[in-house]
């Protein structure tokens, strides 16, 4: 199902509580903080939102998809371009490359704390949900083309495999928390010899 359009001002005060959220955390500013940074005033806040939790859970939901949908358009991106298997393989070698970014790091944690935060908050936990499934089927439509095209093993699940891809980033959190860490370079080694010998067609 695709997303609604989102009123120009509903947009404006998401855009600045993601600010608000990476400067100071996703819980530390305040409606004040909020009214100042936009130039909007309270009562179009309050005619676009509940109330104040309302609108922080719209923004956790928007940092919660930010970096899944950037990889997602970027795998769609490299099927678009690739002619042949093997460049499509070298175009998935690069986004997953960067999605293994310390950069992404804090991405990857706040992802972490946005699902334990939808534990006993039914509403919240609906709104990531219905997030997550629509990064799932977007995820699973890109691959389900990649099949199609041959490049992709038809044999395993598309909807599987998009959890899969999703999934093999988002778990170097353990990683991210480990004294010892391993670098980036071996992680991608392990997940290119996984997508070359047991995902991709030969």
């Amino acid at each position: 199902m695709p997303r609604t359009v989102e009123h120009a001002t509903h947009r404006a005060l998401i855009d600045c509580g993601v600010e608000l959220a990476k400067e100071f955390g996703m819980y530390g500013y305040t409606v004040e903080q909020l009214l100042t940074k936009s130039g909007i005033s309270k009562g179009s806040l309050y005619h676009h939102f509940e109330d104040f939790v309302d609108l922080v859970e719209c923004v956790q939901v928007r940092i919660f998809t930010e970096y899944v949908e950037l990889d997602i358009a970027a795998i769609q991106r490299a099927l678009d371009a690739a002619t042949d298997r093997q460049k499509f393989f070298e175009l998935i070698s690069l986004i997953t490359r960067t999605a293994v970014q310390p950069q992404r790091t804090e991405s990857r944690l706040q992802r972490a704390r946005i699902i334990s935060a939808t534990e006993g908050r039914e509403r919240f936990a609906a709104r990531i949900g219905e997030e997550q499934k629509l990064l799932n089927d977007q995820m699973t439509q890109v691959i389900s083309v990649g099949q199609e095209r041959g490049w992709i093993v038809p044999y395993l699940d598309a909807h599987a495999l998009a959890i899969f891809v999703q999934g093999y980033a988002f778990g170097l959190l353990l990683n991210d928390v480990a004294a010892e860490k391993i670098v980036s370079e071996d992680w991608v080694a392990v997940i290119e010899m996984i997508m070359g010998n047991a995902l991709l067609v030969d």
